[in-house]
């Protein structure tokens, strides 16, 4: 089996498991994200062995990036924390990764001129579908 395959279904199921595991931890405001965000950290310190030095464009944009991702684990966090009805895991959170899977498409070709082909149109499209029924 593709070893990227096999990272893609472990790092797939840890990203359906994590907001599970932080509702269940009670915390509320801005602890989720924190707890996350150094949770986050320490592992990858833990697993990060010497690495050269980036550009400064490349740590620019790589910060982009990391803003903007916690940006959106703050913004999802407020989900897993919350005890209103509205705030469905199921719903909410499946509509986020359906979200994630379109614009992960569209950025992907855009960006880096990858092949639009009709089964990835057809997933997306699916993509759209499942957040209509989600919501």
């Amino acid at each position: 089996m593709n070893q990227f395959l096999v990272y893609a279904l472990i790092a797939g199921f840890l990203w359906g498991l994590w907001p599970i595991v932080l509702k269940t931890s009670g915390l509320q405001g801005s602890w989720p994200t924190i707890v996350l965000s150094i949770g986050a950290l320490m592992f990858v310190s833990c697993v990060t062995r010497e690495l050269p030095m980036p550009s400064w464009k490349g740590l620019l944009i790589g910060l982009s990036g990391g803003l903007m991702a916690g940006l959106a684990t703050f913004l999802f966090t407020k989900i897993t924390s919350s005890n209103d009805a509205k705030a469905s895991i199921s719903s909410l959170y499946s509509i986020c990764l359906m979200m994630e899977l379109a614009f992960g498409f569209l950025g992907a070709c855009y960006f880096f001129g990858e092949e639009i082909t009709t089964r990835k149109v057809l997933g997306c499209i699916a993509a759209g579908i499942a957040m209509w029924l989600f919501a």
